[in-house]
């Protein structure tokens, strides 16, 4: 993996978690929402950057799977919580 490739996973590693919490402390659950969404965002520009890495030949599939899969799996969490925040405001 490049060195730029490694330092935009540092920030991400840093920036999804981040955007997670300052939504919850903010005033209203469509703000919440709104970082959720922007943490979801940064997931996808990762899940991209890790593919087209691969595609690339910078790694190979087999090394960046458990990565793609950890991606899928915080989705899938973030994707839930956000439906029990909308429930919660319709």
């Amino acid at each position: 993996m490049s060195v730029g490739n490694y330092h935009k996973l540092k920030i991400w590693q840093i920036s999804m978690p981040s955007n997670i919490a300052e939504g919850n402390v903010r005033d209203s659950r469509k703000e919440y929402l709104h970082f959720l969404s922007v943490a979801l965002g940064s997931l996808a520009e990762v899940e991209t950057q890790l593919q087209l890495s691969s595609r690339l030949g910078f790694v190979s599939l087999d090394e960046i799977e458990e990565m793609l899969e950890l991606i899928q799996q915080l989705a899938r969490m973030i994707r839930g919580l956000q439906r029990n925040i909308k429930s919660k405001i319709s």
